[in-house]
């Protein structure tokens, strides 16, 4: 019974006062309404509370976005593990999963620029949470992507420059980064931590518990059923891994190698694209100033990028942009439409391993 009717229905007994079981209904019916209203709005009260004690913890309100998606991809991976779903209903959960694995990665690329919470602690959980989801302890993105990416970018000190893939197609190129950039990945990481812990660096223990973690949630899961393990756990793995590689191929291939310009990195800038992926496409802007939060960028990009860089390199459609870029024609181009041959790669050479830096500076 709502408010208004249970008030209209006590005024007109108590006008004609010639019903008095009804009046002490309805009397009863008010109590009850009123002590509907005060639970209803003690719950309002708590979950606010809860809400505001949240945001206080984080350093942006942002990032409530980035914890909702990870805990959705764990809901999703225990919802089906634990149930027998029909098709139709495992197969739009399995996309939200292997979507929220890319996902994943993007979000550890964020937190590993800019922290998300206020308190150390929870970023370290936080990181081994995102450890479970990229399938390898995320400490490990620091000395690839962090200080040999982004203070080398495209150089033969970025282990991840795009001219290590030599096919003229740009699908095949994608699908092959992850295991072609392995090997110069993992001795690039082993000479940096190798560096920290002579050091006694911070950022080598946290390698650890990572690493520990991920063994023990590996083999746990594994043990318990292997196919769940393969397809809820292991192939998501390969999904995260392989995006944040491929899309750094996409950002970069056939662009400006001068990273004092504007024309350095592709930029996906429709709005669904980067609501989903966190503003990743926003990536000039993330290379002029790394430690910039996230949800700043959209704004930097439009006042300090886009009046200076060429067009070409701003793509607002992603499905378009990624159906011509992959299938029509496919080919690697330059940002001015050109045929791109890329130079040869080179070897790899060393960057300074023992800077102690971890994150980006805000």
């Amino acid at each position: 019974m709502s408010e208004r009717c249970a008030r209209s229905c006590i005024l007109r007994s108590t006008l004609r006062r010639d019903s008095p079981l009804t009046f002490l209904y309805l009397k009863q019916q008010w109590k009850e309404l009123q002590t509907v209203r005060s639970t209803s709005l003690c719950g309002k009260i708590g979950a606010n509370a809860g809400l505001e004690m949240a945001m206080g913890l984080l350093r942006f309100k942002e990032d409530v976005r980035m914890l909702a998606f990870v805990v959705s991809f764990f809901a999703g991976v225990v919802v089906l593990w634990t149930l027998d779903l029909p098709l139709w209903v495992t197969a739009p959960i399995y996309a939200w999963v292997l979507l929220m694995a890319m996902v994943g990665a993007v979000i550890n690329h964020n937190a590993l620029h800019s922290p998300v919470f206020k308190k150390k602690w929870m970023n370290r959980v936080l990181q081994v949470m995102l450890t479970f989801i990229y399938g390898m302890p995320v400490t490990l993105f620091v000395p690839v992507h962090n200080l040999s990416h982004h203070k080398h970018a495209q150089s033969s000190k970025d282990v991840m420059r795009s001219t290590k893939l030599r096919s003229r197609w740009n699908l095949l190129n994608v699908l092959r980064a992850p295991s072609l950039m392995a090997w110069d990945t993992i001795k690039d990481d082993v000479r940096y931590f190798r560096a920290q812990r002579r050091k006694g660096a911070t950022i080598y223990r946290h390698l650890r518990v990572e690493l520990v973690c991920l063994v023990i949630y590996g083999a746990t899961l594994l043990l318990l059923d292997w196919k769940n393990f393969l397809f809820l756990v292991f192939i998501p793995w390969q999904v995260s891994q392989g995006f944040i590689v491929g899309i750094n191929f996409v950002q970069h291939d056939g662009c400006d190698p001068d990273q004092s310009g504007y024309d350095h990195s592709r930029n996906l800038t429709g709005r669904l694209f980067n609501w989903f992926f966190l503003n990743n496409g926003f990536h000039t802007i993330h290379h002029l100033q790394p430690g910039l939060h996230w949800s700043k960028t959209p704004e930097a990009h439009d006042r300090l990028v886009a009046p200076h860089m060429h067009p070409e390199l701003a793509q607002n459609n992603a499905l378009a942009f990624f159906w011509n870029y992959f299938f029509s024609p496919g080919t690697r181009r330059t940002y001015l439409g050109s045929a791109y041959a890329p130079p040869p790669p080179g070897t790899d050479e060393p960057w300074f391993y023992e800077t102690s830096e971890t994150y980006s500076s805000v």
